[in-house]
């Protein structure tokens, strides 16, 4: 692929590590990585750092390619989300083992509190485990562990790099940012987002595009998704559900909930879609989101029922029988895209195009960040009318990123930047 700036890449500068020693002798804090190891002889080993629904999740299919592969890693978990049906139940649905370190991140921190604690307490466990890499996953705030990892010229991996809203107003459109600007290898999960790294004049030498690991999830789990529909439709205990009866609906980005104005006009518009084509709302929010619904005294709509957070395979599995889904989260319009579920996305912009442009969903929000709650349900049309391109997803991103660790393994465990001889 060609660059899309029309310009070629600048040559970058030679640029080398410090030496491993002072002139006093003494290691710098820095540079214990390549000294350590060489002398041990030992595998490469990784810290990953995760703390939201999404990173347990995305990560499962990644731990058991690493461990086929046999490179060591530290699963280190931030616990950024604390509920129990956020976090501990897809641990034991997925089988993934218990983090090494939980860093049990006080409730209640704003953006600044969740950053500074994860650069901060990270620290300490790199400094012990001696790591030749941190893999940063996404754009959620356990991702700025890759902050003190530079610092500490441990190198950075982040996994969905390149992905870009160009909305400034969200916190995680800065953390992308940030995190893409000091990695030092990036797997980018679509060419459009190896196109938005050229753009920034990231390195060619650092991107890698692989696919979604989301995708590796729900082919491996397609068996534990089908158990799930049959336990959640026709059982007479849970209502006599009907597949494609009902409109499925998540909120729980803090443009959205934290604004008692977005908020409402958000539940009036699927209020609205909801008596002009007779389907029901289930409402999977998180618990920011029921308080600020409490706090702002917001009447919902009729027929509108808030369920807590339910474990990965129910939740697929009425995401996958909706009429429609409405919400904000970037990873249902992937995964309501391979579904070929119509979806109305409750933002003004989306760092995943492609579910726009080739798959199932449409944006209703104003360029400005709000909603007006009738022009948003007359997009509910142009929705249903949407055919996902075929193809647009595939299987197997968790076998190219560990085969790819493997051949780099040597310039990882190196102090190399990624353009030296």
């Amino acid at each position: 692929m060609q660059n899309p700036s029309n310009k070629p890449h600048p040559t970058p500068q030679k640029t080398r590590l410090p030496k491993t020693h002072s002139k006093k002798g003494k290691p710098h804090q820095f540079a214990f990585r390549n000294a350590d190891n060489k002398k041990r002889g030992r595998n490469m080993k990784l810290v990953i750092v995760g703390g939201i629904r999404p990173d347990i999740i995305n990560l499962s299919c990644l731990f058991q390619e690493l461990q086929n592969k046999k490179i060591d890693f530290v699963f280190v978990w931030t616990g950024q989300h604390y509920s129990k049906n956020l976090s501990e139940i897809f641990f034991t649905e997925l089988n993934v083992a218990p983090p090494k370190y939980m860093l049990n991140m006080p409730e209640g921190l704003g953006q600044g509190g969740q950053s500074g604690f994860v650069i901060k307490e990270i620290e300490e466990i790199l400094l012990k485990e001696k790591p030749d890499a941190v893999i940063s996953f996404s754009d959620a705030n356990p991702c700025l562990a890759a902050i003190t990892a530079t610092k500490l010229g441990i190198k950075v991996i982040h996994l969905e790099s390149g992905l870009r809203s160009n909305d400034f107003r969200m916190p995680e459109e800065k953390n992308r940012r940030i995190v893409d600007s000091i990695s030092d290898l990036l797997f980018c999960p679509t060419r459009q987002a190896e196109s938005n790294l050229w753009l920034e004049n990231v390195h060619p030498k650092k991107i890698v595009v692989c696919g979604k690991l989301i995708i590796d999830v729900l082919k491996k789990h397609e068996q534990d998704i089908r158990e799930a529909e049959k336990r959640i439709f026709g059982n007479d205990e849970l209502g006599m559900l009907e597949k494609q009866d009902y409109i499925f609906t998540t909120l729980h980005r803090s443009e959205n909930v934290q604004s008692k104005q977005n908020l409402q006009n958000i539940l009036t518009g699927i209020g609205i879609i909801s008596k002009k084509y007779d389907k029901p709302v289930l409402a999977y929010l998180h618990p920011r989101t029921i308080t600020a619904i409490n706090q702002y005294r917001i009447k919902k709509p009729e027929n509108f029922g808030v369920y807590d957070p339910t474990g990965f395979f129910d939740f697929v599995a009425l995401e996958k029988n909706a009429f429609m889904y409405i919400g904000d989260s970037g990873t249902c319009s992937e995964e309501t895209t391979y579904f070929n579920i119509p979806s109305l996305i409750t933002r003004p912009t989306t760092e995943r195009p492609e579910t726009v442009t080739d798959g199932t969903s449409v944006l209703v929000g104003k360029q400005d960040g709000t909603f007006n709650p009738e022009t948003f349900a007359n997009k509910t049309r142009e929705a249903l009318n949407k055919i996902p391109k075929k193809g647009l997803y595939k299987a197997g991103t968790a076998n190219t990123i560990t085969r790819t660790l493997k051949e780099k393994e040597e310039w990882i465990r190196d102090d190399k930047v990624m353009w030296d001889d």
